[in-house]
């Protein structure tokens, strides 16, 4: 499992109220294939006042989430874990050889935004795979978006977790669903880009060496 440290800036303050907690990232493609690939590190088009390491909040009055390192860099590495799980041989970077396939892409859009009574996560990337003379072979943008609504169970125990530590704030309650919903927004588009005919036909004829 890959970690990061999350810290979520809790609304409605003037000074610091940073919450730091996990962000967990488990592969969980159960797609097969083969071949070999090396993922080179992604870009993010982060929005105007949203930092690299940040995660945006559309919820008025709340601040970026921020993780530890550059979303680009986490975002890349799921990839590599997700093609690891499928089978693939997926390294780090360039590849030393030059015998191997490329995937990079583009974070378009990466974020958690306010709905009635619930939040909604997104997740666009864009997916690019060359082959080892470095001429594109797939070429695709995967798009994710759900809304998490907690159920009146949840809203109880939340309230509960609250009375039993009244003086943790607020916003630490939902933490652990809001990390667990960014893993899961990553990991549906990556899951749609390996599950894709066309991206596993590109690796099997033109990655295997």
């Amino acid at each position: 499992m890959r970690r990061v440290l999350l810290p979520i800036l809790c609304a409605g303050t003037v000074t610091a109220c940073t919450q730091t907690f996990v962000l967990p990232y488990d592969a969980a493609t159960t797609a097969r294939a083969s071949g070999r690939v090396a993922v080179l590190p992604f870009d993010y088009h982060a929005p105007k006042g949203v930092a690299p390491y940040q995660i945006l909040n559309t919820a008025p009055a709340v601040r970026n989430a921020s993780i530890q390192r550059p979303v680009d860099h986490f975002v890349a590495d799921a990839v590599r874990q997700e093609l690891l799980k499928a089978g693939v041989t997926a390294s780090k970077g360039y590849p030393a050889t030059g015998r191997s396939c490329m995937l990079q892409g583009t974070v378009k859009t990466l974020q958690v935004s306010p709905i009635e009574h619930g939040t909604a996560y997104e997740s666009v990337i864009r997916y690019v795979l060359a082959d080892a003379n470095n001429r594109s072979i797939h070429d695709t943008t995967k798009a994710v978006r759900f809304a998490d609504v907690p159920t009146d169970a949840e809203i109880a125990a939340y309230k509960a977790r609250a009375a039993v530590a009244p003086t943790a704030p607020q916003a630490d309650i939902t933490h652990h669903v809001a990390s667990e919903q960014l893993s899961k927004v990553l990991s549906d588009n990556i899951g749609q880009l390996i599950r894709d005919e066309d991206f596993l036909y590109a690796i099997a004829r033109s990655c295997r060496f």
